[in-house]
């Protein structure tokens, strides 16, 4: 770890920036389910902003023990999007209707989000298009609610999605 860890922490002005564009990927992920599901989802900005401060901040602390210059080397997408699903997971910050309550129908809008906003971020870090199948995606939606998953093991899942995407296969198939 270097000497002060805190000098590796995001400005605010990157805050709002990754604020805002996090925010672009939840208003059209909200859109979209609402055209598909007719069932109304709120947003809860304040908890949104704690997942992107939560979310930057294991980043910070990932660059301050895992990298030989943090201030100049950057974390990929990999580890962003791993830090991301886990803070969505954790605060929830879609709910449905007006009741504020994140655990009420739908209750897995929050998992679907968070592999959503993994896979923008995977995408844009590769330049190809991470599709899943509807059926994995739901996948992932269970994991996210009923397993543990650690953001190690994200990390080391979405390094094989991307390693796939650029046709580096992790697996040897005889």
């Amino acid at each position: 770890m270097h000497d002060d860890e805190t000098e590796y922490l995001f400005s605010e002005e990157q805050m709002a920036s990754r604020f805002q564009d996090l925010g672009e990927i939840v208003q059209n992920f909200v859109d979209e389910y609402e055209s598909e599901t007719e069932a109304p989802l709120t947003v809860d900005w304040s908890r949104l902003y704690v997942v992107v401060v939560s979310a930057y901040d294991d980043v910070a602390r990932f660059k301050a023990y895992h990298l030989e210059d943090p201030r100049a080397d950057l974390s990929d997408a990999i580890k962003r999007s791993a830090f991301l699903v886990k803070w969505i997971i954790r605060e929830k910050p879609l709910y449905s209707g007006e009741d504020g309550n994140p655990f009420g129908p739908p209750v897995l809008a929050n998992e679907a989000l968070a592999i959503r906003v993994a896979l923008s971020n995977l995408t844009v870090y590769c330049g190809r298009d991470l599709d899943l199948t509807e059926e994995k995606i739901w996948d992932f939606v269970y994991d996210f609610k009923y397993r543990d998953l650690p953001s190690d093991a994200l990390i080391s899942i979405f390094q094989m999605f991307v390693e796939i995407a650029e046709n580096e296969y992790p697996i040897n198939i005889a």
